[in-house]
């Protein structure tokens, strides 16, 4: 039984089918927004780049929103396993047993952030030999800025109508915002350039950076005044760019890897209930996709991903949850143990699917 899908668009297929998939062929990793669903393939993410990705000698443009910024901010640390497992142990720790107020979220975010990020680990990132560390986040524009709960859900729901018209039309509710690591901006796609600045990380502003990137409207407080960027209410990146398409925001060279929870990216936020905007191939072209197969999400807690309305689901009892998030996070490892098996066999040619093969589970 394969627990591991690896899908890849013409462009990544054709050069893998040639010679294989090595570190130095990537040029950007991308991950996605999508809560506790990363607990499903922390193990993956675990195996890549604690014995994968040790040695490259060339920049590789990490891109992420929400916890997908925050897993790399692990994963660009020196002891990257140390610091996923310190995040996912976090994580999957968190709990709101008087609710889930903004007060009792932003101790939790806190709570999180202090397991795994410290002022040292920031150091690393930013200094990291070869990772290039960039995350996506979203300006507030209107209403959308608002932290009054009436206003902003009439925003979210005007920003939805808005979505259904055109994606491009969100750009009155709010707008993509990217902070970038100091030592090399990220290649942005030309047709993005015009509406996309990229706000320079430092030190001081990385730790807002990363609460801004995952401040999910209307369950989290908006970040402000974060040094170096314009003022403004910044909030969860996956809005904008909920599973970024690469070939939407890509404009480099080089396979793009896409460790990811599902077979298929999903664009934007507000795109979910709408297949046809999903990412087509033409978006995917240099991509390598690594997800997990349908039999292997079969053997998780539920048969299902981890997802972040568990804790309503369990809110009488988030023992049951903890457990469940355990588990999950404790079987992804499997994960991590196939693509060795495929990397150190270089078996690349032998699993690789064309991307289009991929279904939508």
């Amino acid at each position: 039984m394969a627990l591991l899908n690896i899908f890849a668009g013409d462009i990544a297929y054709k050069k893998i089918k040639q010679e294989g998939l090595k570190p130095d062929q990537i040029s950007g990793i991308f991950g996605a927004s999508g809560a506790a669903k990363w607990l499903s393939i922390y193990g993956l993410d675990r195996a890549i780049y604690q014995d994968w990705l040790t040695e490259s000698t060339h920049p590789i443009h990490l891109f992420g929103t929400s916890v997908g910024a925050w897993k790399f901010a692990a994963a660009a640390q020196k002891a990257p396993g140390i610091a996923l497992d310190a995040f996912a142990t976090a994580y999957i720790e968190q709990s709101y047993p008087d609710g889930f107020s903004h007060e009792a979220i932003r101790r939790e975010t806190e709570s999180i952030l202090n397991a795994f990020l410290s002022e040292n680990a920031v150091k690393e990132i930013l200094s990291h030999p070869f990772f290039r560390f960039h995350c996506g986040a979203v300006t507030s524009n209107g209403f959308f800025a608002s932290e009054t709960k009436t206003v902003l859900a009439a925003a979210l729901g005007l920003a939805a109508a808005r979505n259904l018209v055109s994606p491009r039309l969100l750009q009155k509710s709010f707008s993509r915002t990217v902070f970038s690591d100091p030592r090399d901006q990220f290649p942005f796609h030309k047709t993005i350039t015009h509406n996309t600045k990229p706000i320079q990380l430092k030190e001081s502003n990385f730790r807002k950076v990363i609460q801004a990137s995952g401040s999910i409207p209307y369950v989290m407080p908006a970040v402000t005044n974060i040094e170096g960027a314009p003022n403004g209410v910044y909030r969860d990146g996956g809005l904008m760019d909920y599973h970024p398409a690469p070939g939407i925001l890509w404009g480099g060279e080089g396979l793009i890897l896409y460790p990811h929870f599902y077979s298929h990216i999903i664009p934007g936020w507000f795109d979910k209930p709408f297949r046809k905007r999903y990412a087509t191939e033409a978006l995917l072209s240099q991509t390598v996709l690594i997800c997990p197969s349908a039999d292997f999400i079969k053997t998780l807690p539920y048969q299902r991903l981890p997802d972040r309305n568990d804790f309503k689901r369990f809110q009488k009892d988030d023992s049951l949850r903890i457990r469940a998030w355990r588990e999950a996070a404790a079987r992804s490892h499997a994960l991590g143990e196939e693509f060795k098996a495929i990397y150190e066999q270089n078996a690349w040619r032998d699993v690789v699917q064309p991307i289009k093969n991929a279904a939508i589970q």
